[in-house]
């Protein structure tokens, strides 16, 4: 999964989520996910999976998430 902050900032946003509500449903803090948002830290493969596990997403979905506007 290729994940960016732009797309992170996008499935945050379809599930109605603040960076503290991801944070705490991954088991990560809000800084991480917010230097991430803003390009400032790379995910790691495991905050990935987390995150596909945690909100239940494929990599289908993900890819068309990426494709909606900003």
């Amino acid at each position: 999964m290729n994940l960016d902050g732009d797309l992170l900032i996008k499935i945050r946003a379809t599930r109605g989520m603040s960076q503290k509500d991801l944070a705490e449903l991954l088991g990560y803090s809000q800084t991480t996910v917010g230097l991430i948002e803003t390009g400032q830290r790379t995910p790691t493969r495991t905050f990935c999976i987390k995150l596909a596990d945690k909100l239940g997403l494929t990599p289908e979905e993900i890819h068309r998430l990426r494709e909606l506007p900003a």
